[in-house]
């Protein structure tokens, strides 16, 4: 209860320094970080009243999980309308999450309260959340022995003629038999990201597809969902990318590793090497008070004097979208995001994972793994062996 309470003393302190003066907050994850509850349900805070949860489905189960002692149900907007209007003027200044809500509910509360303010509430609970507390590292670390455990089952499964959808399947059995939830959560909505780690082989790892990532993403099963793991078979000498996605007690990691069959030949050695150094140079870079972009340039500048810059997440394909790695906890991928336009200050107990990424026709090549920024530096929450896995 005391870290919950902690959280929101820090949301009505950010409050206070943004002039908000009633936080609604709709969407899932952020209701779960402050109330101890997941339920379908809106969360009301404000700066100077406790918190109250409307709980629209499975009230019962919100009274037992939450530490909130108002929980109330919810019945439609009216609901909601009564309460935020009781002894206040219309004056009011809300904070929404506008990345998440609907166009029709976000009309609804306009509607409702034509005098007040709406305000964007949610950068401001992304930077609470970034700075995790050492129950959340633990949790985050609990989640990274998992995907370890699925990285090593790739090393006993992987073989010729195996299809991706046969490998992939055989290791999000492995996670989920160890705890792993079977889903990634993010807060983009509106796109279904398919089951298992995504593993991509051979002329798959230069295809970018579906969602609008700029990552590996694989051609998937049909172009309806035109991402994860297809039905290609894997030959020897392939170049396999292993990224897992792990999601335990509500908590992620994120860890990718490239595997070949057989010996590597010169140009996936050089890519590889490429590619390490220039992670190896953006992690030595994390400690408090870096900058995101400098990670980002540390990485860059490595490919750059290696001549692959164009390859550099695609770069010459799509570079206003350039990135080097994101935040990671109850979502999988959150603040901040490690590109170069991002002015964030890099402070200690921020989790982030580092995935530089070579994208070319044809071929790929990327590593990443989560990471703890610590008072001194970093700390590797995820654990598999960090090297070209040859099987």
């Amino acid at each position: 209860m005391d870290e919950f309470r902690q959280r929101l003393n820090n949301l009505r302190e950010q409050m206070e320094t943004a002039g908000i003066d009633i936080a609604i907050i709709q969407f899932f994850i952020d209701i779960y970080y402050f109330s101890g509850s997941n339920q379908l349900s809106t969360l009301i805070v404000s700066r100077d009243d406790d918190p109250t949860l409307f709980v629209q489905v499975g009230i019962d189960v919100a009274r037992e999980n939450s530490w909130i002692r108002d929980i109330r149900a919810l019945e439609g907007m009216n609901s909601l309308r009564d309460f935020l209007s009781v002894g206040r003027n219309g004056n009011v200044t809300f904070g929404i999450n506008e990345d998440t809500v609907s166009g029709t509910l976000y009309r609804k509360y306009r509607e409702s309260f034509p005098a007040a303010k709406f305000v964007n509430i949610s950068p401001v609970i992304q930077k609470i959340r970034s700075i995790k507390s050492d129950k959340e590292v633990n949790l985050i670390e609990k989640t990274a022995e998992v995907s370890s455990l699925g990285h090593a089952h790739v090393r006993e499964v992987l073989k010729p003629g195996l299809t991706e959808l046969d490998l992939t399947a055989a290791v999000e059995h492995a996670l989920r038999r160890n705890g792993h939830s079977g889903c990634s959560i993010t807060r983009r909505g509106g796109y279904a990201l398919p089951a298992g780690p995504m593993a991509p082989s051979g002329p798959n790892l230069g295809v970018i597809s579906g969602n609008g990532a700029i990552t590996m993403t694989g051609t998937g099963l049909s172009p309806a969902l035109p991402m994860g793991a297809s039905q290609r078979k894997m030959n020897s000498g392939d170049m396999v990318a292993v990224d897992v996605s792990t999601h335990v007690n509500g908590y992620h990691s994120d860890e990718a590793r490239m595997y070949i069959i057989g010996q590597p030949d010169e140009q996936q050695e050089n890519a590889f090497e490429v590619i390490f150094n220039a992670y190896q140079a953006a992690i030595d870079a994390i400690r408090p008070g870096v900058k995101s972009r400098e990670v980002y340039y540390a990485a860059a500048d490595v490919i750059e004097q290696a001549g692959y810059l164009d390859y550099f997440a695609a770069f010459s394909r799509y570079p206003k979208y350039s990135y080097l790695g994101h935040g990671v906890g109850l979502e999988a991928i959150e603040f901040p995001l490690i590109d170069p336009r991002d002015e964030t200050v890099l402070q200690p107990n921020m989790v982030i994972a580092i995935e530089p990424k070579l994208i070319a026709p044809h071929w790929g090549c990327t590593l990443e793994d989560t990471i703890l920024v610590t008072d001194d530096g970093y700390r590797f929450l995820t654990k598999t062996k960090r090297a070209l896995i040859v099987v």
